[in-house]
């Protein structure tokens, strides 16, 4: 309830970064949980910033792209973020079988280099878009 009156002050940029950069320390620190209460919880701020994060994308979508191809990208990327779950949740299976240690930090790999990539993004505040 209070990202879209946070998001106006710091920008949906910084709440993007924040929230993949934290998602991708709890996710490093499941590996070293010791019960299951640990678990409960690192999952449930897991679980809170990666739907912030998402959130956050729409934002940044909306003003990254001009309004003629807005609709567009948000097809695209709404259709590869479908395909990628689909394949995310057949992958993990397979790698828990593995190992219980991969899928953790092949998660937090990708999480930390979004966050990266994140730096990256334009601040399109208030300017307009050609």
């Amino acid at each position: 309830l209070w990202l879209p009156l946070c998001v106006h002050r710091l920008g949906a940029k910084f709440f993007l970064i924040f929230s993949l950069l934290v998602a991708g320390l709890v996710t490093v620190g499941l590996a070293y949980v010791g019960n299951s209460t640990q678990n409960l919880i690192l999952s449930c701020i897991f679980e809170a910033l990666t739907s912030m994060g998402i959130s956050t994308v729409y934002c940044v979508m909306v003003d990254l792209f001009p309004t003629n191809l807005r609709v567009m990208a948000a097809a695209f990327s709404l259709t590869f973020g479908r395909c990628g779950a689909l394949l995310g949740n057949l992958m993990f299976g397979f790698l828990v079988d593995l190992n219980c240690l991969v899928p953790i930090v092949l998660f937090s790999i990708m999480l930390f280099g979004s966050a990266i990539l994140c730096f990256f993004l334009p601040n399109t505040g208030t300017t307009a878009l050609q």
